[in-house]
């Protein structure tokens, strides 16, 4: 809409049917950054007053920098300050921001140059579309297949859960490569045929897993749910509700209606989404980006290593989180540090995380 305005006013200012011809150019140019430093400033300068829009449009835009600056350094920084590294440095926080925005003016240097402009787009691609898809891939598995697994092992036992899992993911990528595996050579509609591919695979683990349960539920009604539920999800409702409400349990109608009906409070709805819609779109869209092109745009694959880089650190330091979960606490409080005592969360940790869920669980078995 922004872009057909703008082309409407730009053609009416040229009087020479360019409008037409600028909207279809820009639209589909895939440099995000032609918008806002090429095609708002042709707009704004054959407006009626363009020094007064022009002003008012930029002082805008280095607001909104200056505040999207603020929010990158303040989550990076409080990342840093729960490192046990860093609290041994004892640094204070206006010390500990400033290294970070010295750093991080070191590392922006390349943007400073001629070809910055392209480098800053090549970055922006690489930060905006594969990094946030993984780390938000990432963050829904953890929270809603891996956190509170061990309520489900202990329920169902721990091949179910597993098998179920498996069977979860491998149907969803499976259905994602079908689906993008067509092309407009073919008369078969591999959209639907990866679709039901992915539903086949997905309640086939379902149904095994059922029926290869062995622990503490005899119910088919409680082993549906102790599989296929969402009960990392549930625990963070029921903390995040609690502040309102210290009565509400996940589970009773009573207070899944109060949640629904509540906007303050946490619904069913979340547990849902994370655990299988959200997973199965971002897989979807990644998938979708390595078809396309993982080499973006006309840039040639020199200039787009610098992405690649980006994206490669930020997938290593997951990795190596994940695997060894310690580094980030104090070996004082860690255990041992041998590469197997590394790779399992501090007990001090899993105290402090434990205090919740054994009440939860505690209130679960009793349930049933």
């Amino acid at each position: 809409a922004v872009v057909s305005t703008q082309s409407g006013h730009y053609g009416r200012g040229q009087r020479d049917g360019l409008g037409e011809a600028k909207c279809s150019e820009f639209y589909n140019n895939e440099n995000p950054f032609y918008l806002v430093f090429v095609y708002f400033p042709i707009g704004i300068s054959v407006s009626g007053i363009p020094n007064l829009i022009g002003l008012m449009f930029f002082v805008c835009l280095v607001i909104v920098g200056v505040d999207s600056a603020f929010s990158m350094i303040l989550a990076f920084t409080t990342v840093l300050e729960d490192a046990w590294f860093i609290k041994k440095l004892k640094l204070s926080k206006p010390l500990l921001i400033g290294a970070v925005c010295v750093a991080g003016f070191i590392f922006g240097f390349i943007y400073m140059f001629d070809s910055g402009f392209f480098y800053l787009d090549i970055a922006d691609n690489y930060v905006s579309k594969w990094s946030l898809m993984i780390i938000g891939f990432i963050q829904t598995v953890a929270c809603g297949w891996i956190y509170q697994a061990s309520y489900q092992f202990k329920r169902v036992g721990k091949f179910s859960v597993i098998l179920y899992g498996n069977c979860y993911f491998v149907g969803i990528l499976l259905g994602v490569i079908i689906a993008l595996s067509g092309s407009k050579h073919t008369n078969v509609d591999t959209i639907w045929v990866g679709i039901f591919i992915a539903c086949f695979v997905w309640i086939f683990g379902l149904v095994a897993a059922i029926l290869l349960s062995k622990g503490r539920v005899n119910t088919y009604r409680e082993k549906v749910w102790c599989v296929a539920g969402w009960h990392g999800p549930d625990m963070i409702r029921r903390m995040v509700n609690k502040q309102y409400d210290p009565e509400w349990e996940p589970g009773p109608l009573r207070d899944e209606f109060k949640a629904m009906l509540n906007l303050s409070y946490v619904s069913f709805t979340f547990g849902f989404l994370i655990k299988y819609i959200i997973p199965g779109v971002l897989l979807l869209l990644i998938g979708m980006e390595v078809k396309s092109d993982f080499n973006y745009g006309s840039y040639s694959l020199s200039m787009n290593i610098l992405g690649m880089l980006i994206l490669m650190v930020t997938v290593l330091i997951m990795i190596v989180l994940f695997v060894f979960p310690r580094i980030w606490y104090d070996p004082k409080y860690a255990g041992r540090l041998s590469w197997i005592s590394w790779v399992t969360v501090p007990k001090p940790v899993l105290t402090t995380l434990g205090t919740e869920e054994a009440e939860l669980t505690k209130k679960r078995g009793s349930s049933a």
